[in-house]
């Protein structure tokens, strides 16, 4: 906490020398462990208007995360997302994200 972390962005901006990476420094405020790595080392949470400034996405966002206590709806939910905003966002859930280590434990399974 307290310390600064460089967000590097590889598509940058494009130059006659070729693709310069952005970046910014942002002051770390907080940190989180959610128990998996490839979330924890992947995720940052960050104010929106920096973020959109960041990813040069003025008045958009290219992903939303949504985050339901009850696993057991998830089909419910994601039928209700769909039927809002339609064949405009490629949903991906928990089950989809983490299929690699889901049909190892099968695999593994006696």
């Amino acid at each position: 906490m307290g310390n600064e972390v460089k967000i590097v962005i590889a598509s940058g901006s494009s130059t006659i020398l070729g693709n310069i990476p952005r970046s910014k420094t942002y002051k770390v405020v907080g940190t989180f462990d959610v128990g998996l790595y490839q979330y924890n080392s992947t995720t940052v949470f960050m104010n929106l208007k920096d973020a959109q400034i960041l990813f040069k996405y003025p008045e958009a966002v290219s992903e939303i995360e949504v985050i339901s206590n009850s696993p057991e709806k998830l089909d419910n939910l994601k039928d209700q997302i769909g039927a809002l905003f339609g064949d405009t966002v490629m949903m991906v859930d928990w089950k989809m994200a983490q299929s690699k280590w889901l049909n190892a434990l099968q695999i593994g399974a006696p």
